[in-house]
């Protein structure tokens, strides 16, 4: 079927001459996405690969290896598993890149061969028909059980919390700031779950007799940045209380817990919350320098992570060397996307760097405010753990529960 030139792979597929001859060595092809990709399929491709390749090991054991053999066809190479099983698994691989690329999984697209030898550089393989290519795709994912329909599914989970109030809040010198405060629907991605709201905090600073501007809750006086962070930790929790069933991201600046008075009001009203609102609290510092010292990064860590079920820090943006903030105990890193534009083609190649960069640091790897389909996919591709955009909150909203397969998402587009 394909002759191959890599001495590297020639030498690879020679090692693994037993796999072969039981049946644990097969190719899948993307050719159906190619096709239906277009011109656009140039810009596509390095996200399909980078897929294929993290559906792949996600459930595969250390020995298993997959390897793109062109630009459609990949290889996989399981030892440690039964031929059925192998080829199970490479089938369940391309059904989840068929739906998620193209919003469903057409019988004719679902093509599988099973090696049946190499010698010579050339490799045979033979089409694989039957129940085995019929069979609904399952997620195969040991660390991260399926989410079961009807636990937790319903409810005041989206519908209801999406608007809350604005306050204002008054300084002197006839400075005011408005706080406004909305919440952003944080899709998990291996889980395929709508899982948490980001609390998402909007402040404006209003001159009397002058116009408004936007400013940053770390440009603000620390007191004021403590007051508007604590009404967005009161809000979440009264959420909770009020019977939400996801978990609630909620913003702490560094200013605010870098000064006593406004610290000790939110570690106060922490330490104030019971356990039910604590198991659904995600405490995120944000407004963080790119030069902060980790050791700062960790004392703040230490400090509320009694008071959350996670500890996550944001960073300046996806260009930051998040590395430095290594053993500094989160639970995860996570970045604002807001900025980036729907035609910005170098988007792909920033998450990828900063996700692999977070992923050496902790389990999660969030991306908020990101503006399309487009770019969801990319931050998917790249190595994203979970995911916000107003895609996300529309499909949400419009599934009136918390489940979202990729499918929901894309489907959608593609009809």
């Amino acid at each position: 079927m394909e002759r191959l030139t890599s001495t590297g792979l020639n030498d690879l597929l020679a090692r693994v001459a037993p796999a072969i001859a039981d049946g644990c060595v097969n190719v899948i092809s993307v050719a159906a996405i190619r096709e239906r990709s277009g011109a656009r399929w140039d810009r596509k491709r390095e996200q399909v690969e980078s897929f294929v390749q993290r559906v792949f090991t996600r459930a595969s054991s250390p020995d298993a290896i997959v390897m793109a053999l062109n630009e459609t066809d990949f290889i996989t190479i399981q030892p440690g598993l039964p031929r059925l099983a192998a080829l199970s698994h490479s089938v369940n691989v391309l059904k989840e890149a068929l739906s998620f690329f193209l919003g469903a999984v057409a019988r004719e697209d679902v093509r599988v061969l099973q090696v049946t030898s190499f010698s010579n550089g050339e490799l045979k393989a033979e089409l694989v028909e039957g129940a085995v290519l019929d069979a609904p795709a399952t997620r195969t994912d040991p660390a991260s059980p399926r989410y079961e329909p009807g636990r937790g599914s319903r409810g005041p989970v989206l519908q209801d919390i999406v608007a809350l109030p604005r306050e204002r809040f008054a300084l002197a010198a006839g400075l005011q700031v408005d706080a406004e405060f909305a919440t952003e629907p944080t899709w998990n991605i291996r889980r395929e779950v709508v899982s948490s709201c980001g609390i998402h905090i909007q402040t404006v600073a209003v001159w009397e007799n002058r116009k408004s501007a936007a400013v940053a809750l770390g440009q603000l006086p620390a007191t004021l940045a403590g007051e508007i962070a604590l009404s967005g930790l009161k809000q979440a929790s009264a959420q909770i209380v009020g019977g939400a069933t996801v978990a609630m991201h909620v913003p702490l600046p560094l200013n605010a817990l870098s000064y006593s008075a406004p610290r000790y009001s939110l570690l106060h009203a922490l330490a104030q919350s019971g356990p039910a609102v604590r198991r659904l609290l995600i405490l995120e510092i944000t407004e963080i320098p790119d030069g902060l010292p980790p050791s700062r990064l960790s004392e703040l860590v230490v400090m509320i992570r009694p008071f959350a079920r996670a500890v996550l820090a944001r960073a300046p943006s996806e260009k930051s060397q998040v590395l430095r903030w290594a053993g500094c105990g989160l639970n995860g890193l996570s970045v604002d996307c807001s900025h980036i534009g729907t035609s910005d083609r170098a988007a792909f190649s920033r998450f990828s760097t900063f996700a692999r960069r977070a992923g050496a640091l902790a389990p999660a790897c969030v991306a908020y405010g990101l503006q399309s389909r487009g770019l969801i996919l990319a931050a998917w591709a790249a190595g994203f753990t979970h995911v916000a955009g107003p895609a996300i909150a529309t499909e949400a909203g419009a599934l009136g529960g918390v489940r979202l397969r990729p499918v929901d998402l894309w489907g959608r587009q593609a009809a």
